[in-house]
């Protein structure tokens, strides 16, 4: 049974905080204690080098022969350069007479690897629409070319050879055999080796299988069924080949013979067309088989129904052929049945029925979404990316309009996205066009993208004008070029001029301090400042939920900072959101598929959230008005705890509640979640201070909202973050609701070129690994690093996907496991999603709740401060994660002296494994 409740307390992870103390005078807050546990220690870790990731393909494994069904290929993935980095990997087939054809079949999920470190990742792919054919199976670092690295050159990998195997097994021709022993009795039937026959409960193979056997090396075989006793009973029977490829259903059998004045004849099994379904022919041919030498009446139906439209001979091995005639456009169906001509013997049952499209209608052109010139260290390279028929074969060409052979093809996927990249020449112009093909070889228009400018990566720059070595500044981190060409960051008077995300700074110059706060002496003081009064305070630093922030007349309006329409557009690069946020809710609306495992479609997002946005809109085919998204800004939360070295300095996040048409608050939370740019101790002390200024501005105070902004700006905007997509700090976008279907489910998304795609829930197995066996032997073996917090959940083991595609989230969860000491099985649960949103620490599935406008959201307990009771033991648990937060924010920046000093590593107090 599980109670619905409007103010349980908000979103998947949304943990941030560090205690603080009033001042005289100050209103109340909803944080009402000052005191803290000192840090606890962590070692040191040196300090990170600068530069770039190199990542490379250490090795490729996969099939060598690939049909309809699913086969995993996997890839080991190496990070050659000094700094950590995201990446994933693209398998994509090449022919061997075109290594430019690249036909992409299936990416990864996307990993992170520090430097010197390697991971193994992998995919399902199938050959879907692939032709026919001998190719090579590849594998690509990096596939969308976002990181700009020292050797670029390692970034493919070619495996072995591939046979794309998509013919299926010939139409199974069962007939019984001799009369066995009691009720069993042998359906026969010709077969190719090795394939896999499976017998159906009555016509069209749809019913229950009853039974089924492999083919062996005589490519005959024997089928034994538990018959009836009486007539009447139908059969069907359908073969599969070894890489999954399913023939036709066979004619309906009857049991025993079906009556009738004599022998049946046997029923024609229809094969192909010439061509193949869908096809630009008007006059496609029917093939089919029977007995030789018999009668066989085509009919223009499914079931041999009204008029004969031929009647044609077979020849003497039973073979014959018909062509029919179809309008443009059209499908005709075809069914035969078979006699003979003095009707000596009962005709016989209706062929399995079979179907030509004709297609001669061309595919619309590709819609190019993005087209981007560059230059890399491997030298010139375009990229382009967009949308055509799914399946369509999109080919590129660089200065010739769709003539000729195309620089480039590839093939959109199921949703018909496609990325391609092509070396382009020198020259001051050049011009890109492209073309789709469909499956009945249709060919589109022309589509013609951006003339060629130099056009440099968010958060990139040529700022020396020199066209030989491209955009070879990045501005997120140049002090000599911050944010712009030619913007220095100055140096003070034993201070260090410093850039991070793209916004001037300073840093003490070692054994020297920043005592007054005064620019124009820099770091006057040779010794330790003297201590001052140095508290948090946590609605103004860490969890700011003050409705004069979320309810900002002109920050959170349309157009303003904190809109939700606003930190869209920024994903995009200051292009149109209306396609990125669309396409990511319609995920809600289908199955999706993440590391192997089925994510279920919610189909209320339809009725609940875009189609009432649609229809404010115009339509469903109308951009999208962000002037009444139905998104509330609930938190702007300080994640500086999750700071990494040489990585990040931890994570700044928006949260949002989602509205009804009304705007009543649904029980729907979203929360994006961004890197803060930088990941050296001079940077990681910038956002400390630059977090604990707002302090003592104090939340509600006249200049507090602009400060904060200023802040917000430099992880929210794009450009701030050089190598990823738009430059956008973005990490992840996690969302948490029960609106759309019982029970709460959270979900996970990663901004990538081609728009925010589900991805799994970090530490969260899937949600049927609970209590068993497989999870007692990843914990067991696990032990110390689970006791520690410092684990990591793997995306599959043994080769069966464990890392969840979701986390479903029933009331009062936890997690369990046979074996295992109950104080692993606790560190284990509240590092997981749904542990730590519900049972194990006592939340009502949110930790910021959703609100009403004029009221601020309510934070849980576990942000705020509790004790719980642990649900196997019984015995008492604190939680106090604010507190927690404020403590360590406190050792970041309010020692050893209130100032600004010289730049040193200050550990998080948070564990390792704790990514939410």
């Amino acid at each position: 049974m599980h109670a619905r409740r409007w103010w349980a307390i908000a979103l998947a992870g949304t943990l941030a905080g560090c205690i603080v103390e009033r001042g005289p005078g100050d209103d109340p807050d909803w944080d009402d204690d000052g005191s803290g546990q000192p840090p606890r220690p962590r070692p040191t870790e040196p300090e990170p080098q600068s530069g770039p990731p190199d990542f490379r393909v250490e090795f490729l494994s996969g099939p060598s022969v690939l049909g309809a069904g699913e086969q995993q290929v996997q890839a080991r993935l190496c990070n050659d350069g000094v700094a950590s980095g995201t990446t994933e990997a693209a398998f994509f087939l090449t022919s061997p007479t075109s290594s430019a054809s690249q036909l992409l079949l299936a990416t990864s999920t996307r990993l992170s690897l520090r430097a010197r470190e390697c991971k193994e990742v992998s995919a399902f792919i199938s050959a879907q629409a692939t032709p026919e054919g001998r190719y090579t199976l590849n594998a690509r670092v990096d596939p969308d070319g976002l990181v700009n690295e020292s050797d670029e050159a390692n970034n493919t990998r070619q495996g072995d050879a591939l046979t794309v195997d998509r013919t299926p097994p010939e139409t199974p021709q069962p007939t019984w055999g001799p009369a066995g022993s009691g009720t069993t009795r042998d359906l026969t039937m010709h077969m190719e080796s090795g394939a896999t026959v499976r017998v159906y409960q009555g016509p069209g193979c749809t019913g229950r299988e009853v039974a089924n056997t492999v083919v062996g090396q005589s490519a005959y075989c024997e089928v034994p069924l538990r018959v009836p006793t009486t007539p009447g009973a139908t059969y069907s029977a359908r073969a599969y080949d070894s890489v999954g490829n399913a023939s036709h259903c066979s004619p309906t059998v009857d049991y025993p013979y079906g009556g009738g004045g004599g022998t049946p004849r046997m029923a024609p099994v229809l094969l192909s067309t010439s061509p193949t379904s869908p096809g630009g022919s008007l006059q496609p041919v029917f093939s089919g088989r029977a007995e030789p030498l018999v009668s066989v009446e085509i009919f223009k139906s499914a079931t041999c129904q009204g008029p004969v439209e031929k009647v044609l001979t077979t020849d003497d091995r039973g073979m014959f052929h018909v062509t029919m005639t179809v309008v443009k456009g059209g499908k005709v169906t075809v069914s035969a049945r078979a006699r003979d001509g003095g009707d000596y013997s009962t005709p016989s049952n209706c062929s399995n029925p079979l179907e030509y499209q004709n297609d001669g209608t061309p595919p619309e052109p590709p819609r190019i979404i993005d087209v981007k010139w560059q230059y890399l260290n491997t030298g010139r390279e375009l990229w382009v990316t967009g949308t055509a028929e799914p399946f369509a074969t999109v080919g590129l060409f660089i200065d010739v309009p769709c003539t000729g052979t195309p620089e480039r093809t590839v093939q959109a996927d199921a949703q018909g996205r496609f990325t391609a990249s092509a070396p382009f020449g020198a020259g001051g112009s050049h011009r890109v066009f492209l073309a789709a093909k469909d499956a009945a070889g249709n060919i589109s228009t022309c589509a013609e993208g951006p003339a060629y400018e130099l056009r440099c990566p968010p958060g990139t720059a040529d700022c020396d004008g020199r066209s030989s070595n491209g955009c070879e500044v990045d501005l997120t981190v140049n002090p000599n070029n911050c944010g712009a060409c030619g913007n220095v960051c100055q140096d003070g008077p034993y201070a260090e001029g410093v850039c991070v995300a793209a916004t001037c700074g300073s840093t003490c110059a070692p054994g020297y301090y920043d005592c007054d706060g005064k620019a124009s002496n820099g770091c006057e003081s040779r010794t330790v400042c003297q201590p001052s009064a140095c508290t948090i305070d946590k609605p103004s630093e860490l969890m700011v939920t003050h409705l004069s922030v979320v309810e900002d007349p002109v920050r959170t309006a349309p157009g303003g900072a904190w809109h939700f329409g606003t930190v869209m557009r920024e994903l995009t690069g200051g292009q149109d959101p209306s396609p990125l946020v669309r396409a990511w809710l319609k995920t809600w609306l289908t199955k999706q598929m993440v590391n192997g495992l089925e994510l279920p479609p919610r189909p209320e997002m339809q009725t609940k959230v875009l189609g009432p946005w649609e229809a404010r809109s115009g339509g469903p085919s109308a951009p999208l008005d962000f002037n009444t998204a139905p998104f509330r800004l609930l938190a702007i939360v300080n994640r500086i705890d999750l700071r990494q070295p040489g990585l990040q300095a931890g994570e700044g996040r928006l949260i949002y509640g989602v509205v009804g048409p009304n705007g009543a608050p649904l029980e729907f939370t979203l929360i994006l979640e961004y890197a803060l740019p930088g990941g050296t101790p001079e940077a990681i002390q910038r956002w400390g201070a630059d977090w604990h200024d707002l302090g003592k501005v104090k939340v509600g105070n006249a200049g507090y909202n602009a400060k904060l902004q200023a802040l917000t700006d430099r992880f929210t905007k794009a450009g701030v973050m050089s190598g990823r997509h738009q430059g956008s700090a973005l990490n992840q976008i996690r969302t948490n609701e029960i609106e759309l279907e019982e029970p709460w489910e959270m979900r996970e998304f990663v901004l990538s070129p081609l728009g925010l795609m589900p991805t799994t829930v970090k530490l969260t197995p899937a949600m049927h690994f609970e209590n068993t066996q497989m999870l007692a032997s990843f914990l067991t073996q696990n032990t110390a690093d689970v006791l520690a917090e410092r684990h990591v959940v793997p995306d599959s083991m043994g080769g069966i996907p464990f890392l969840g595609a979701h986390s479903l989230v029933p009331l009062d969860f936890f997690w369990r496991s046979p074996g295992v000491s109950n104080e692993v099985r606790h560190k284990f649960s509240l590092n997981t999603c749904s542990g730590c949103h519900s049972g194990e620490t006592q939340t009502e599935f949110v930790h910021v709740a959703p609100r009403v406008k004029g009221a601020a959201s309510v934070l849980s307990p576990y942000l705020r401060g509790t004790t719980v009771t642990d649900p196997v033991t019984k015995s008492v648990r604190p939680f106090d994660d604010l507190t927690r937060r404020a403590e360590d924010l406190k050792a970041l920046v309010c020692t050893p002296t209130t100032g600004l000093r010289a730049a040193e590593w200050i550990p998080s107090n948070l564990p390792a494994a704790r990514v939410h």
